[in-house]
């Protein structure tokens, strides 16, 4: 009976605990001790004895990671489409625990369906977007954010990203979970000065403005009085003009009306 070829990424997929790691490292450096190795790799033994003890541990860790004993960075993490109808912009986002959960609770991610990750870590988050402009209130998959820098959510990848070129001033550990992102406010500093620094320049754009409308205004009136007084002027005269000639007709009728009857009686005299 054939056995079946193991899939070559085997070791891709291979994820083991902290503790696993240590046994297995533990295990395998005194079989190191008894192989008997090429002058290549005695060299390379030497060379690693002189290193500084910083760069040992990190070619340690770089040796670790490419043997793939932790899992595969997120690199190419796919987006969750999922995410996209629960985006939000705001003004501000929570500044603790308290202001955290009503946004969480008004939010209900735990309600959507989504097959992005696990349901418990599908959870609310409020980040920046990538060029600092806006707050983003979104449900989407949490995501350990490594090396004390700010996350931020890609609205062009629909995922969470760290931000390499903004740290959190010594606020954030080495490692956190996005979602907690409220406790290190210095992540929000900058978007939060921009957002400020907008809203002042509107209001006060507004607030310049106010006189001109003001001006606008009396200049109307004063034109629309002006505008009456004059057809007032002009509509006057002819007002007494055609009184006057009222005034003339009525006495005109009146004299002929008695000179009228004068030649009745003159005529009837006769």
């Amino acid at each position: 009976m054939k056995h079946e070829k193991e899939p070559r990424n085997k070791l891709y997929s291979l994820s083991l605990e902290p503790l696993e790691i240590a046994e297995f490292v533990s295990v395998l450096l005194p079989l190191f001790s008894e192989i008997e190795i090429s002058h290549l790799y005695t060299d390379l033994r030497i060379s690693i004895r002189k290193m500084p003890f910083k760069k040992l541990i990190f070619f340690c860790l770089h040796t670790v990671m490419n043997l793939r004993l932790f899992p595969a960075s997120n690199t190419t993490e796919e987006a969750c489409f999922q995410s996209i109808p629960t985006i939000s912009i705001v003004d501000h986002c929570p500044k603790d625990f308290s202001e955290w959960m009503i946004a969480k609770d008004i939010k209900q991610c735990y309600w959507i369906s989504q097959k992005c990750t696990k349901p418990e870590r599908f959870e609310y988050h409020c980040l920046p977007d990538r060029y600092h402009k806006q707050f983003i209130e979104v449900c989407a998959p949490t995501k350990w954010i490594v090396g004390m820098n700010c996350p931020f959510y890609d609205m062009e990848k629909h995922i969470i990203e760290p931000n390499y070129n903004h740290k959190c001033k010594g606020q954030c550990p080495q490692y956190y979970c996005s979602s907690s992102v409220y406790e290190y406010p210095g992540c929000f500093e900058r978007v939060q000065k921009k957002i400020t620094k907008d809203v002042e320049g509107d209001n006060q754009e507004c607030t310049c403005n106010q006189p001109v409308y003001f001006l606008l205004i009396i200049l109307v009136v004063f034109l629309c009085l002006h505008l009456c007084f004059r057809i007032h002027e002009i509509c006057q005269p002819n007002r007494f003009y055609r009184c006057f000639l009222k005034k003339s007709s009525t006495e005109n009728d009146e004299e002929s009306a008695e000179l009228k009857l004068e030649q009745n009686k003159t005529e009837h005299f006769c």
